[in-house]
């Protein structure tokens, strides 16, 4: 991997082996503060309804299968390799 230098020094790894959902929803990096579970991820404008990482993976799985079945978008032993059920 390529090391890249800024005036403020060696910047902090970032990871290339993950899937985006992975990165945003399951990985911890040094420069990210620890996940609250009970802190929405989300609010919803109009109504205000907070919404919290488990409905977001729960959303992404029926995303991931919508798009597979619909489609025959993404391999299913993928979906189960980095932890969503569809």
């Amino acid at each position: 991997m390529v090391e890249i230098n800024a005036d403020g020094g060696t910047l902090a790894h970032i990871p290339d082996d993950l899937t985006i959902p992975q990165f945003i929803l399951d990985s911890q990096h040094p420069l990210r503060p620890a996940a609250d579970p009970q802190r929405p991820w989300l609010i919803e404008e109009s109504t205000g309804r907070a919404v919290r990482a488990n409905e977001l993976r729960a959303r992404i799985s029926g995303l991931a299968n919508a798009f597979n079945h619909q489609w025959n978008i993404g391999d299913p032993a993928l979906w189960r390799t980095i932890g969503y059920t569809y």
